[in-house]
């Protein structure tokens, strides 16, 4: 298959699958179709950022739209995060309980607000003209370089992300800032949905770098949102006493999870994914060997 071809046609496959968790997140009773709508925009966007060298500029505008429609979306799911972690804690969380109970309330209302406002987004001109310019985008490739076969042309786009990625990861330690570990993680995201997408192509290998990567997600992604939550919940309970308990409890929390995670964080990162890249590499060079003009 030309690498255009391929390339349309993840990009189809994606916006289905964002728009099939629409009726869910208008709906609001399964937190989780929120956040795969969200996973499907993140999706949505690696692949036009993938794919920049056989699309058209067109594309630009197309992903900078997504940007503001995950924007909107984040902004509920973060607190959807955030709640859920707090309700699983709060058995444990002795005397600080009742001053948890009253953040909870204002974490739930602040969320109300956003999902009144995600709505009128799903509802606006703007998300309509979004969906439509993607559309009609589709067709839009560049003609020379959408030639080659996937084979050949996909693991310089792969390779490139995963440089970026190792590089970066081979910094980290388990004194590493959340700063840093945020960083890992942008790169750690769009090295896999790169792989992610190649899965039709290579198969089993694949998979697997997907899979490690997937769950060293995780663990990242837990980190940022301890750091994201942290910060937030300070500002919320600033130059409130009652509220301190409350904050003093689940940073405790937040940083026993973050201790707990840093080991097989670095054993991912150190050993099996380097191993797992390693040998999907191979299957790469074999098969861009095999499709290449002679």
């Amino acid at each position: 298959m030309p690498i255009g071809v391929f390339a349309i046609s993840v990009l189809r496959s994606q916006l289905d699958r964002m728009l099939s968790h629409e009726a869910g997140t208008r709906l609001g009773e399964d937190p989780e179709e929120l956040h795969d709508m969200r996973v499907a925009v993140r999706r949505l966007r690696a692949a036009i950022r993938l794919f920049r060298p056989v699309l058209k500029p067109g594309w630009k505008k197309v992903r900078d739209e997504l940007a503001w429609f995950a924007e909107e979306l984040g902004r509920v799911r973060d607190l959807d995060v955030l709640i859920g972690r707090i309700e699983g804690w709060l058995p444990k969380l002795g005397k600080s309980a009742d001053s948890t109970l009253t953040l909870l309330e204002e974490l739930r209302a602040i969320r109300k607000e956003r999902r009144i406002q995600l709505l009128a987004a799903l509802d606006s001109t703007r998300f309509e003209e979004l969906i439509k310019s993607f559309r009609s985008n589709l067709p839009e490739v560049r003609t020379g370089e959408a030639q080659g076969a996937v084979q050949v042309k996909v693991p310089a786009l792969i390779g490139r992300r995963a440089r970026r990625f190792f590089d970066r990861a081979r910094e980290l330690t388990a004194e590493s800032t959340g700063p840093d570990r945020h960083q890992v993680r942008i790169l750690a995201k769009r090295f896999r949905y790169a792989v992610d997408f190649s899965i039709p192509v290579y198969g089993l290998r694949a998979e697997r770098v997907s899979s490690t990567l997937g769950e060293l997600q995780d663990i990242l992604g837990a980190h940022q949102d301890a750091f994201v939550a942290k910060s937030f919940l300070e500002t919320l309970a600033d130059g409130r006493d009652s509220l301190e308990p409350a904050l003093a409890a689940i940073n405790r929390r937040f940083e026993a999870s973050i201790r707990k995670d840093s080991k097989r964080e670095l054993a991912i990162l150190k050993v099996r994914l380097p191993e797992e890249w390693d040998l999907l590499t191979r299957k790469m060079g074999k098969l861009a060997k095999k499709r290449s003009p002679r």
